[in-house]
């Protein structure tokens, strides 16, 4: 029962037209930066050429090139993570459609399944068109290419150094494009959590505006940016993008990745407990 109401809300919110629309910004970004590849690398030879996923539109590396899709992106992602699902429990508290599901299929199984389609539906959406690039950059590039937009040859010290700073570092260097794929999913997935993030937000807090509910997650990662700037240049970043862009050497610490996880998931769930205790109407 559980999986199928999720499966059904996941659809139901796929289909919605705030997902549709940054579903369309997201690839819209990815084919301009494919496009602008294709055109500025075209005919260069192998031995010259970069590898295929350090021009990706999520490459920190492709920025010491080209800044202006990562800049695109970092820009737009604290503003639009919120948008595919954030809004889904605000739209039915103020239409009384809650009223009418949680009488159908109680308190718990709604809340919960909400939750879950909204982490569902916003790791797809940021997910699927980034992968869509991966597979075009395959298929468009020579995948014999082994460039780094440093230009340093991969034996030199500086340029190793650099590359045992990328997050699971062993997988890119056995299987780049694997990496990119894993790293890809972990946009999404954490895209997903700050997705349920925003709901979780909305089941504890009254909001009129619909909009206003952007603000929960484009503050926090705004804090987490400002807080990075007071850091040593030597410590681990806590810079949301640090985590999240492919080929990033900065110094990172997986403890930091924890407590932003369990921290995201203990205000999930005491959220979503507090709102299968309150009053429906």
């Amino acid at each position: 029962m559980f999986l199928k109401i999720t499966i059904a809300q996941t659809k139901f919110l796929l289909k919605s037209k705030e997902a549709i629309i940054v579903f369309s910004i997201l690839l819209m970004l990815v084919i301009c930066n494919f496009v602008g590849n294709v055109l500025e690398f075209q005919g260069l030879d192998v031995t010259a050429m970069y590898h295929p996923m350090k021009l990706l539109t999520l490459s920190y590396n492709k920025s010491i090139y080209d800044a202006s899709a990562v800049i695109v992106f970092t820009q737009l992602f604290p503003l639009l993570v919120a948008f595919p699902a954030g809004f889904s429990y605000v739209k039915e508290h103020q239409t009384r459609e809650e009223i009418y599901l949680v009488s159908r299929i109680g308190k718990s199984l709604y809340y919960t399944s909400n939750m879950v389609s909204a982490f569902l539906c916003t790791a797809i959406v940021f997910s699927v068109p980034f992968l869509i690039e991966i597979g075009l950059n395959c298929i468009s590039f020579p995948l014999q290419a082994s460039g780094d937009f440093t230009n340093m040859n991969i034996y030199n010290a500086e340029y190793i150094s650099s590359v045992r700073g990328y997050l699971f570092s062993d997988l890119y260097i056995s299987a780049p494009i694997i990496y990119a794929v894993v790293m890809t999913v972990l946009m999404g997935i954490v895209s997903g959590m700050l997705g349920m993030f925003t709901v979780a937000f909305s089941y504890v807090f009254t909001v009129k505006y619909r909009v206003l509910l952007v603000l929960p997650v484009y503050l926090l990662l705004g804090l987490l940016g400002y807080a990075d700037n007071f850091l040593p240049e030597e410590a681990a970043r806590i810079n949301w993008f640090h985590y999240l862009l492919l080929f990033d050497y900065s110094e990172k610490s997986e403890v930091y990745m924890l407590y932003f996880a369990v921290v995201i998931v203990v205000f999930v769930l005491l959220s979503t407990m507090r709102r299968r205790k309150g009053n429906v109407y």
